[in-house]
């Protein structure tokens, strides 16, 4: 290796040192901002479903990033650990995000009143990037750790960019699939509330929390994952952005949590059960008002 390409090497790995270390600080920042809204909505209460996907997502990410974080400033790392650590990076971030996947998938399917059809449907695409995953992280080990200071790689051609790229395609993809899933809602939601008396029917909080927040999420990712994509084909910075759309994430889908957690009284899928109808007002007395609409359960 000749000197233009070594420090050229040595400029690419500090960058992508800079960014990791920005997606670290964003993403144990945000933990510890929210660690009162966390000990009081969570931790306080019982156990749940609801509680156990929460802590899976906040801190399977922080924890394995100490690993990270490990193996991208260590001065001097033999080159087979680089690779342990390389596929240990890679099956973290796959997994992570497989834990939101799940976070978002049952959400979406509680705002549908548990329809069968949209289970169906989100497992089939939940499968399918289960699958990518499983392919990303067990067959593109042909990767060339550089020795220059912590555990980077270089000559990382096309080929094996294209199958990282891949997983996050998929996750793209799926986001696009809830986020289309939300918006069918809100228009159900509004014919919905046209055709009630007075146009008076209301949408209930907890689902207007649910869209807004979904909308919000979609837009954050499907911009930092099209970002990413395109750092993985056209980038010499190849991996250099999956640590930060991971952190961003994993830190949105937390915020998303507590906040459904501070509206409902309990959590999305408590063990408890509510049903969340709409008030039809009409000029009759109140005594004759009839409670109807979409049931809204969680379980």
């Amino acid at each position: 290796m000749d000197m233009p390409e070594d420090s050229t090497l040595v400029a690419d790995f500090r960058l992508t040192n800079y960014l990791y270390l920005a997606a670290f600080t964003l993403l144990y920042y945000d933990h510890f901002l929210t660690l009162g809204l966390e000990v009081n909505l969570i931790w306080r209460r019982s156990l749940g479903i609801s509680s156990i996907l929460f802590c899976l997502n906040r801190y399977f990410l922080p924890l394995g990033n100490i690993v990270v974080a490990y193996s991208l400033f260590s001065p001097s790392i033999s080159p087979s650990s680089c690779k342990h650590l390389t596929l240990f990076h890679e099956i973290l971030l796959g997994v992570s995000q497989l834990i939101v996947c799940i976070n978002l998938s049952l959400r979406v399917y509680a705002l549908y009143s548990q329809s069968r059809r949209i289970l169906i449907t989100l497992s089939c695409i939940f499968t399918a990037l289960v699958v990518a995953v499983l392919v990303t992280n067990f067959y593109q080990r042909s990767i060339e750790p550089a020795q220059i200071g912590g555990c980077h790689t270089r000559n990382v051609g096309l080929v094996e960019a294209t199958k990282t790229a891949t997983f996050w395609e998929v996750v793209f993809v799926y986001d696009l699939v809830i986020f289309c899933l939300l918006l069918r809602r809100v228009m159900e939601l509004r014919k919905d509330a046209l055709r009630s008396v007075n146009y008076t029917r209301q949408v209930p909080t907890l689902v207007k929390l649910l869209i807004r927040d979904g909308t919000i999420y979609f837009m954050f990712m499907a911009l930092m994952n099209l970002t990413n994509i395109f750092f993985l084909y056209f980038s010499d910075l190849r991996s250099a952005l999956s640590g930060l759309a991971s952190s961003i994430s994993i830190t949105m889908m937390s915020r998303l949590t507590l906040n459904l957690h501070e509206t409902a009284e309990e959590g999305l899928y408590s063990t408890v059960s509510y049903s969340v109808s709409f008030d039809i007002v009409t000029p009759v007395s109140r005594s004759n008002a009839d409670d109807s609409g979409i049931s809204y359960e969680m379980t």
